[in-house]
């Protein structure tokens, strides 16, 4: 198969990229979306701090209401504290929206570098809009809708999970690599023409923040360096160098 699909949906799905990327040059595909979970990446303790900081205001303030025998006071810092923790819980699940995107764009590169070694391959990356799971991605990528990879035509596509993943060893050489069943497309996905790179600096721009390698590639070729900074520094700098007029 030579149209792959990674999902990254939790942080386990990070431990074996190493050997996922090995897998995937031995088979060679054609292209390889990398789709991802909004929060992968995202340091929980960067979204929780505030409330991490209440909880433990709330805590102290009952425990000294405890020493001072007042037990009723006591009582509705217990509620309070309760109400933080849901509070919490909350923002584990959605808190990723909270943080600059900036930053969300700096822990995604930490794993979407893994596949740069991929080309000439194609490589897309996909951000999720909503955090999903294993048990539902099917359901989630038959609601993409237009947002389907154009890259992934239908019904020659197949889902390689990073997990299970055979060693890449020198019998390679000789032996065909084994080859993933192929996955048919969801219902709502339809088969589209492979993405044209846009002639106009906006479009351009656009096209960089969907495609990391395309971007990767063009910086590398025009010499912007991209190590510590903001995505939409590095893609100003090369519309800039590839659009004088437009910048």
């Amino acid at each position: 198969m030579k149209h792959i699909l990674v999902p990254l949906l939790v942080a386990a799905d990070l431990l074996n990229l190493k050997a996922l990327v090995a897998y995937l040059k031995a088979i060679q595909p054609l292209s390889v979306v990398v789709l991802h979970n909004p929060s992968l990446g995202v340091s929980a303790e960067n979204v929780t701090n505030e409330v991490d900081q209440q909880i433990a205001e709330l805590t102290k303030a009952k425990n000294d209401a405890k020493e001072r025998d007042d037990f009723a006071a006591a009582g509705r810092f217990v509620d309070e504290i309760e109400a933080a923790k849901m509070k919490r819980a909350d923002i584990l699940r959605d808190g990723w929206n909270s943080v600059p995107v900036e930053e969300r764009e700096r822990a995604y590169r930490n794993f979407i570098v893994e596949f740069v070694s991929l080309d000439p391959v194609y490589v897309e990356q996909v951000t999720l809009t909503e955090d999903t799971t294993h048990d539902n991605l099917l359901v989630t990528l038959a609601n993409m809708g237009n947002s389907w990879p154009a890259c992934l035509p239908s019904g020659r596509w197949s889902i390689v999970s990073p997990h299970g993943i055979p060693d890449v060893s020198p019998s390679w050489k000789t032996q065909p690599a084994p080859v993933p069943a192929p996955v048919a497309a969801p219902a709502k996905a339809e088969e589209k023409k492979p993405v044209e790179i846009p002639t106009d600096a906006s479009g351009r721009a656009d096209y960089y923040r969907r495609f990391y390698m395309s971007m990767k590639k063009a910086a590398k070729e025009l010499n912007v360096p991209m190590d510590g900074r903001p995505k939409e520094e590095v893609i100003a700098d090369i519309i800039a160098k590839e659009f004088p007029k437009a910048a």
